[in-house]
């Protein structure tokens, strides 16, 4: 997914905040200069707190380099370019500290905000928990952005060694559930492709010479869903995602042998259905979930990037967005000195709405307890 970034390039003279300011209120994305009148209009206390908060938030970005705080008050040059990238987190909710030991802390992080800083925005869980800690906080295990769920992040220099060895000597345990589209055969299983990054930028593909991945996964819950219909997520965006024609046919006789594929011009199948999956992850490689299950065949619902659906339209017309990856880290073990020590999460709410959607919803086994009894 291309990155969001409304620009402006200058005429010369303008104020920088003064230009920030108009960018903010233009819904245009690509801008020559601005009068001096227009700028003028701009300027209003939500606006410049606004500004403010942009750059704060690290969004502004002048002739690519980033901006801080200080730089308001900069008059630009003939042709500067001025660009403002949209947040990268889309959640007000706030993450939560779920435990502590010996530095290391097991929290919850909401979907939609990224683990660390990155190009887009310096916005993020980990200086969201310094803001909290009065400390700096580094990430050790990492969410994608778009997951939810339980992560594991350390205070101070000690705290991150300490809990970069226990990762490295997998006493990390890491569980996670999702909903991914059509019912995996066989039912349980290890998923053991190697990924490397896609060249093609975002993502990760399986590729021979990629590193080791292992990914165990138990189907938990299957959730037919008779005659409603999958919305977006053609196999297309599974194709590029994994690299090869190779990969995209396997995906595709996957999604037809699991009875999930996009059957007919509208999406409709007499057997459309999901399920409920457990993972257990050996490795923490790049999209490591969402690659292996959909190059299975089975990608995980609002998961656009690797084949995902992003709608589902019931028998009765009624609509339900997955505005979000539908994976969820619900626990994480640490094998302690002091013995196993648990930090667990509930499912959020889509995931009760797809359950709710199925006429077998809510009958099927609860996901492994955070219980930390296998490594292995």
């Amino acid at each position: 997914m291309a990155e969001a970034r409304r620009r402006l390039v200058a005429q010369g003279g303008e104020v920088l905040g003064e230009a920030l300011a108009w960018l903010l209120e233009e819904r245009s994305v690509d801008v020559t200069g601005v009068s001096a009148a227009a700028l003028a209009e701009s300027q209003s206390v939500h606006v410049t707190d606004a500004c403010a908060a942009a750059l704060r938030e690290g969004r502004v970005f002048l002739d690519g380099r980033r901006l801080d705080g200080e730089a308001a008050a900069l008059r630009l040059g003939v042709g500067q370019r001025l660009e403002l990238a949209e947040p990268a987190c889309n959640t007000e909710e706030a993450p939560r500290v779920l435990l502590e030991h010996a530095g290391a802390l097991l929290v919850y992080k909401p979907s939609g905000l990224p683990s660390e800083g990155d190009r887009r925005s310096v916005d993020s869980l980990v200086s969201r928990l310094g803001e909290m800690l009065g400390q700096p906080v580094h990430a050790v295990s990492r969410l994608d952005a778009e997951v939810s769920g339980v992560t594991l992040v350390a205070v101070g220099a000690a705290g991150k060694q300490r809990a970069a060895a226990w990762l490295a000597a997998g006493r990390v345990e890491r569980h996670y559930v999702g909903v991914v589209r059509g019912a995996p055969e066989p039912r349980a299983g290890t998923h053991r492709a190697p990924l490397a990054r896609s060249p093609r930028g975002r993502g990760a593909v399986i590729a021979p010479h990629g590193k080791p991945a292992v990914t165990h996964y138990s189907t938990v819950e299957a959730l037919p869903l008779p005659g409603a219909a999958w919305r977006g997520g053609a196999l297309r965006g599974a194709r590029g995602a994994l690299h090869s024609a190779r990969g995209a046919l396997h995906g595709a006789h996957g999604a037809l042998h699991g009875a999930s594929s996009t059957l007919g011009a509208d999406g409709a199948s007499q057997s459309t259905c999901a399920s409920r999956v457990a993972f257990r992850l050996e490795t923490g490689r790049l999209h490591q979930i969402r690659a292996h299950t959909a190059h299975a065949g089975h990608p995980l619902l609002g998961d656009p990037l690797y084949g995902g659906p992003t709608a589902l339209v019931l028998p009765s017309g009624q609509v339900i967005d997955l505005n979000r990856v539908l994976l969820h880290a619900s626990c994480v073990v640490l094998h302690t000195e002091a013995g196993p020590l648990r930090g667990a999460s509930p499912e959020p709410a889509l995931f009760d709405a797809i359950r709710a959607a199925s006429p077998e919803g809510g009958h099927g086994e609860p996901p492994p307890t955070c219980g930390g009894g296998h490594l292995g």
